[in-house]
Protein backbone atom coordinates (compact mmCIF):
# COMPACT_ATOMS: atom_id res chain seq x y z
CA UNK A 1 0.00 0.00 0.00
CA UNK A 2 1.01 3.73 -1.14
CA UNK A 3 0.57 6.02 2.09
CA UNK A 4 0.46 9.65 1.76
CA UNK A 5 -1.19 12.79 3.65
CA UNK A 6 -2.39 15.66 1.81
CA UNK A 7 -3.30 18.42 3.47
CA UNK A 8 -3.36 17.25 7.33
CA UNK A 9 -5.27 14.16 5.93
CA UNK A 10 -4.02 10.34 5.50
CA UNK A 11 -4.29 8.24 2.57
CA UNK A 12 -3.57 4.96 1.60
CA UNK A 13 -4.12 3.34 -1.64
CA UNK A 14 -2.75 0.21 -3.82
CA UNK A 15 1.18 0.42 -4.79
CA UNK A 16 1.95 0.54 -8.26
CA UNK A 17 2.65 -2.94 -7.74
CA UNK A 18 -0.81 -4.11 -6.36
CA UNK A 19 -2.89 -2.15 -9.21
CA UNK A 20 -4.91 -5.00 -11.27
CA UNK A 21 -3.35 -5.57 -14.74
CA UNK A 22 -7.01 -4.68 -16.46
CA UNK A 23 -6.15 -1.07 -15.00
CA UNK A 24 -2.84 -1.07 -17.03
CA UNK A 25 -4.39 -2.56 -20.44
CA UNK A 26 -6.95 0.38 -20.13
CA UNK A 27 -3.91 2.89 -19.78
CA UNK A 28 -2.07 1.48 -22.64
CA UNK A 29 -2.94 3.97 -25.07
CA UNK A 30 -2.90 7.58 -23.53
CA UNK A 31 -1.27 9.71 -24.60
CA UNK A 32 1.76 10.55 -21.77
CA UNK A 33 2.70 9.05 -18.39
CA UNK A 34 -0.14 11.84 -16.55
CA UNK A 35 -2.31 11.16 -18.65
CA UNK A 36 -1.73 6.72 -17.78
CA UNK A 37 -1.19 7.89 -14.23
CA UNK A 38 -5.12 9.42 -14.05
CA UNK A 39 -6.68 6.58 -16.09
CA UNK A 40 -4.79 3.79 -13.37
CA UNK A 41 -5.99 5.88 -10.79
CA UNK A 42 -9.39 6.18 -11.62
CA UNK A 43 -10.12 2.65 -12.65
CA UNK A 44 -8.37 1.53 -9.47
CA UNK A 45 -9.53 4.10 -6.84
CA UNK A 46 -13.09 5.54 -8.74
CA UNK A 47 -13.29 8.74 -10.41
CA UNK A 48 -15.37 10.05 -7.45
CA UNK A 49 -12.79 8.53 -3.88
CA UNK A 50 -11.70 10.85 -1.47
CA UNK A 51 -8.10 10.12 -2.28
CA UNK A 52 -8.61 11.18 -5.94
CA UNK A 53 -10.18 14.06 -5.15
CA UNK A 54 -7.38 14.90 -2.64
CA UNK A 55 -4.53 14.13 -5.50
CA UNK A 56 -6.62 16.70 -7.92
CA UNK A 57 -6.22 19.35 -4.84
CA UNK A 58 -2.39 19.03 -5.70
CA UNK A 59 -0.12 21.89 -7.78
CA UNK A 60 1.60 20.17 -10.60
CA UNK A 61 4.57 20.31 -8.84
CA UNK A 62 3.04 18.48 -5.92
CA UNK A 63 1.33 15.99 -8.12
CA UNK A 64 4.78 14.89 -9.97
CA UNK A 65 6.21 14.50 -6.61
CA UNK A 66 3.38 12.67 -5.81
CA UNK A 67 3.32 10.45 -8.76
CA UNK A 68 7.30 9.63 -8.66
CA UNK A 69 6.52 8.95 -4.78
CA UNK A 70 3.84 6.26 -6.14
CA UNK A 71 5.14 4.50 -8.92
CA UNK A 72 8.35 4.89 -6.82
CA UNK A 73 9.78 6.79 -9.77
CA UNK A 74 8.97 3.81 -12.35
CA UNK A 75 7.61 5.02 -15.32
CA UNK A 76 4.17 3.36 -15.83
CA UNK A 77 4.90 1.71 -18.93
CA UNK A 78 8.05 0.07 -17.38
CA UNK A 79 8.45 -2.71 -15.25
CA UNK A 80 9.67 -2.36 -10.98
CA UNK A 81 13.08 -3.95 -12.06
CA UNK A 82 13.74 -1.18 -14.77
CA UNK A 83 13.69 1.40 -12.62
CA UNK A 84 16.01 1.12 -10.68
Amino acid sequence: MYKFNIKGTDYEIPSLADIPAGAFRKARAAANEMDKAFIILEETLGIDSPELKAVDSLSITELVKWLEGWTDGVGLGESQSSGK
